[in-house]
């Protein structure tokens, strides 16, 4: 399911394939279902609370819908490239906070892989002057992590040129295999670098 709501707009959609004995326009193809308003009635569809999109109007449904996530920005895993600058889950306090792709690389044995830095954070830092850290300038992580974690683009950047030191340490540890890649939120990656720094 794809929720989407705009203001007091609410979009959603949901694409199943037909199944033996439901009766529906174009049986034997993915069909639209929407939510429908009012009291339902007997039937497999209205008991479920859904409704049978016409064929015809389907795919100008799903266009519609598509090209209103594509306007949003919202995250799409085919959509991560370099120079991104995207919002996430952040952690409270840091809504403000932005994620920057710097660099993205294939693993065969991982696939891709994004090097990011993390922006305008507060990451308690008693071994630097003011306490404060506020960018992370280097973390590998996987697709999933940017899938559970990004919510909108923002914008394009330069890569951060702070990434490139903490990208070769890690490339020369990974090559050895001796490193691997973040898989968590990035909210909690910045919370595991908070909790580390901060021990005695």
């Amino acid at each position: 399911m794809l929720d989407l709501q705009l203001a007091s707009l609410e979009i959603v959609v949901v694409i199943v394939p037909c199944q033996p004995g439901m009766e529906a326009p174009g049986q034997g193809r993915d069909v639209l279902f929407a939510p429908r308003p009012g009291p339902r009635t007997a039937g497999p569809a209205a008991r479920s609370g859904l409704h049978y999109a016409k064929p015809y109007s389907t795919m100008k449904q799903l266009l519609l819908t598509m090209s209103l996530l594509s306007f949003l920005g919202l995250a799409s895993a085919d959509d991560f490239a370099e120079g991104q600058l995207w919002g996430y889950h952040t952690r409270k306090g840091e809504e403000n906070s932005r994620v920057l792709i710097n660099k993205v690389e294939t693993s065969p044995r991982l696939g891709k892989i994004f090097h990011i830095s993390v922006l305008n954070v507060k990451v308690k830092n008693p071994r630097i002057d003011g306490g404060l850290s506020t960018d992370l300038p280097h973390f590998p992580v996987s697709q999933e992590t940017l899938k559970k974690s990004l919510t909108r683009l923002r914008g394009k950047s330069a890569p951060n040129p702070n990434y490139r030191e903490g990208y070769e340490t890690w490339k020369n540890a990974f090559d050895q295999g001796k490193a691997g890649i973040f898989t968590i939120d990035v909210a909690d990656i910045v919370d595991a670098v908070e909790h580390t720094i901060n021990q005695p």
